[in-house]
């Protein structure tokens, strides 16, 4: 069997050769064989690759069930237009036109290049000569994937949109995004139910039941031709409407370029972050308003993965996690009157619950600590602020009030002074060289609170002061104070939490400060905080 084969890519259809096309390809392949003697008669075979790129060879189905037959010795020669039809991979290509198919017993023709394997094998300047094509098609590849790529990315600047468009959305006849009133209505009624409190897998439980349309069989619907048929039992799930929800296309929100490719040609990409974005707000008509798109997404933030928590039971969110797999710690929505935070991991035989009342309690006696600790430091610093330059004047205090004694005792050798005045000299200049040195004591014990030399060490201490005075008359513990000091909460048990604050490790630094302390409810806490005042000098 003669095995005949073509490639398009979707890059070669829009920017190569009319002679490119498989139709031309078919033509000049049928031709070649029917006007050769030795290749005439013999059954012959098109595998055709339509819309793929020759820059890998793993990707298409026609060129790998061709090998296939290779390898099984079904097929003594491959005919392409020419080596690019075979690949664009200049290893790949000599690798298989020199070595690979010719151990095979399999003659490779290009008719374009010129090229026979059967009859070039023996010629000295073969291989440089098919080298030197494979390089060339390698760099072709890379050229015209990489002036793709920009004019993609100059389209994308422009806010023109060359993907396909979200469900509930469709393209009218200009290349236009208008909305779907079929897919439209199931959008509408997901944002309406995550309003309304659900949970992404509850909203996706009230779709299957009223069994609305999933964008694949909607997809496969409105196009019976294309990959997709219709499943009967398709059906949401909780990550689907978390995709639907989250997508600010339905709020008229068009983004562009959230993926971009690793390295020209390759297959490999990689998400974007914000600043390579292109974001056009008011791009298309939006299936829901602005707000309430922003009123969803804290909808589906503020609940934990069972269903929607009061708001006065929200202070813990995405705050607590397990002791052993370190997972967070869902809420447990089946304890109206007394709720909790169930710790269902798998990890445990007996899951640890821990009441949300007791941990409130816990946590507000911890951060009340930390907060006092932070106010503590604030007053000192107030009382005992030296600046640099009196710092210089202090230390320059000090080794004046050393000359001086110096002086006075070289005074009482030589005679000048009695033993009696000497002795009262000296012990005047004593105890004014101790309270220097106690001011230039505490003047140092000031830089290291301020962290003097560690600019990011200072900022959080100011932040800390600034975020208890803010929090100093707040009555009760607060979703914002528990953002604010609370790293995150993990339970070893239902008598034993660790509370980690956010603050820690700039009190503890500070002598008096951070050194522990406990709770009186029911569950063990490690509160990282005491007394500022306790140890600081007085």
């Amino acid at each position: 069997m003669i095995g005949l084969y073509c490639r398009l890519s979707v890059a070669d259809g829009e920017h190569g050769e009319e002679s490119d096309s498989i139709a031309n390809q078919r033509m000049i392949l049928a031709d070649f064989v029917t006007g050769r003697a030795d290749l005439r008669g013999k059954e012959r075979r098109f595998f055709v690759d339509d819309g793929i790129s020759g820059t890998h060879a793993d990707n298409r189905p026609a060129l790998q069930e061709l090998l296939a037959l290779c390898r099984e010795g079904r097929c003594e020669a491959v005919v392409v237009k020419d080596l690019s039809r075979l690949s664009r991979d200049d290893l790949f290509c000599v690798d298989l036109v020199e070595d690979a198919l010719p151990s095979l017993g399999v003659r490779v023709i290009a008719v374009a290049d010129g090229y026979d394997s059967l009859r070039d094998r023996d010629r000295p300047s073969a291989g440089t000569e098919l080298g030197f094509k494979a390089i060339m098609n390698s760099w072709y590849s890379k050229d015209l994937s990489f002036k793709v790529t920009q004019s993609i990315r100059s389209s994308q600047r422009r806010g023109v949109n060359l993907n396909t468009v979200p469900f509930g959305y469709a393209k009218d006849a200009e290349g236009n995004c208008v909305i779907d009133p079929e897919g439209a209505e199931v959008v509408r009624r997901a944002f309406d139910l995550a309003l309304s409190g659900k949970s992404q897998a509850q909203i996706a439980k009230v779709l299957n039941a009223e069994r609305m349309v999933t964008p694949r069989n909607l997809q496969a619907k409105r196009h019976p031709e294309g990959k997709w048929e219709v499943r009967p039992g398709a059906r949401w799930s909780g990550t689907m409407v978390k995709s639907l929800v989250t997508n600010p296309h339905y709020k008229g929100t068009l983004v562009l370029g959230k993926r971009r490719s690793v390295e020209v040609g390759g297959r490999r990409n990689r998400k974007t972050g914000d600043d390579e974005r292109y974001v056009f707000d008011g791009a298309h008509e939006g299936i829901v308003t602005a707000r309430e798109w922003e009123r969803a997404q804290r909808a589906m933030t503020s609940g934990a993965t069972g269903g929607a928590m009061p708001r006065s039971n929200r202070l813990f969110a995405g705050r607590i996690f397990c002791g052993r797999c370190g997972r967070a710690v869902p809420y447990r929505t089946d304890r109206k009157d007394d709720p909790a935070y169930t710790a269902y991991c798998g990890c445990w035989e007996k899951a640890p619950t821990v009441a949300v009342a007791s941990l409130e309690r816990a946590v507000n006696l911890v951060v009340r600590r930390q907060m006092e600790a932070a106010l503590g430091v604030c007053r000192r610093l107030a009382e005992a602020e030296v600046t640099e330059s009196e710092r210089s004047r202090l230390a320059a205090g000090v080794a004046l009030v050393k000359r001086r004694k110096m002086a006075a005792y070289e005074g009482y050798r030589c005679g000048g002074k009695t033993p009696e005045e000497f002795r009262a000299c000296k012990a005047g200049l004593d105890a004014e060289q101790a309270d220097i040195e106690r001011r230039l004591r505490e003047a140092d014990r000031v830089r290291a609170v301020l962290g003097c030399g560690d600019a990011v060490a200072r900022q959080r201490l100011e932040r800390a002061i600034a975020l208890s005075k803010r929090f100093a008359d707040e009555p009760g513990l607060t979703r914002d104070m528990v953002e604010a000091f609370v790293s995150k909460v993990v339970i070893h048990g239902e008598d034993d939490v660790e509370i980690a604050l956010a603050y820690d490790d700039i009190f503890s630094g500070v002598a008096g400060v951070g050194d522990g302390g406990g709770s009186d409810s029911a569950i063990a806490v490690d509160s990282g905080a005491d007394d500022v005042d306790s140890d600081m000098p007085n």
